[in-house]
């Protein structure tokens, strides 16, 4: 219950744990809110992280 919701955030950079994430959630009961909430924030968060590293690696001109 203490780290189930961060866990969420930091699951989303690890390959294979994103897609495991809802499952454990969903055994460890934890409130639909929540997840919805923290789910959004890390999906929002790898999302704008990898748009940001390739905007900034197609600037670079060789």
């Amino acid at each position: 219950n203490k780290y189930g919701p961060y866990s969420l955030i930091f699951g989303y950079f690890i390959p294979g744990v994103r897609h495991m994430t809802c499952y454990f959630s969903g055994i460890g009961k934890m409130n639909l809110k929540t997840y919805i909430a923290f789910a959004a924030i890390g999906a929002f968060l790898w999302c704008f992280i990898f748009i940001t590293i390739g905007r900034v690696i197609g600037i670079i001109h060789v």
